[in-house]
């Protein structure tokens, strides 16, 4: 009796996402998470995600790949200007923080919306000639999206904390649903 391992044709087959807090307040001793999925902060802090994604690039090739995060009402994006911009975000090659492997910004767009309950919708896409450059190798792909949320005075406090929700949105080129 053999192993067999079935994949469905095409698939994308995302086999990674999660979300790490990588600091508070730049300062990565002031940690107290075991995991990087919880961490104790105050109001006024500034947090630092850390988004690791890997995901197949079909030979039939992506048409669409990003990330989707739904901030709870005590968390909201951090961004330098009135509308957020791609220089808000950092996207790297590979599954650490490295200069070297930086994503140019003009590669990817950002989209930053607080709706009137609170709540804070971070979109972040690349752009359709990064995914044609994607579309020319196709394999895995490791990437790591950095960016920062501001607890609000909205924040719940205690153990049940201020939780949020980060989904890879991909759609590959002959799938007509993301």
């Amino acid at each position: 009796m053999y192993e067999v391992y079935a994949y469905p044709k095409n698939s994308t087959a995302v086999t990674d996402a999660g979300k790490e807090i990588a600091d508070i307040n730049n300062v990565q001793d002031g940690i107290s998470t075991p995991n990087k999925t919880t961490a104790e902060a105050q109001i006024g802090d500034i947090i630092t995600y850390q988004v690791p994604v890997t995901a197949i690039v079909p030979d039939a090739g992506l048409k669409k790949l990003g990330i989707t995060d739904t901030m709870s009402k005590g968390l909201t994006f951090v961004q330098a200007e009135a509308e957020a911009s791609s220089d808000d975000v950092s996207v790297y090659t590979g599954k650490s923080v490295d200069e070297e492997n930086k994503v140019p910004s003009t590669n990817y767009s950002v989209k930053a919306v607080t709706d009137d309950d609170g709540i804070t919708t971070l979109e972040v896409y690349f752009t359709d000639d990064y995914l044609r450059e994607l579309n020319n190798t196709p394999g895995t792909r490791e990437l790591l999206f950095v960016y920062d949320a501001q607890v609000k005075k909205d924040a719940v406090l205690g153990v049940s904390g201020n939780t949020n929700d980060v989904y890879i949105i991909y759609n590959y080129t002959n799938n007509p649903n993301d």
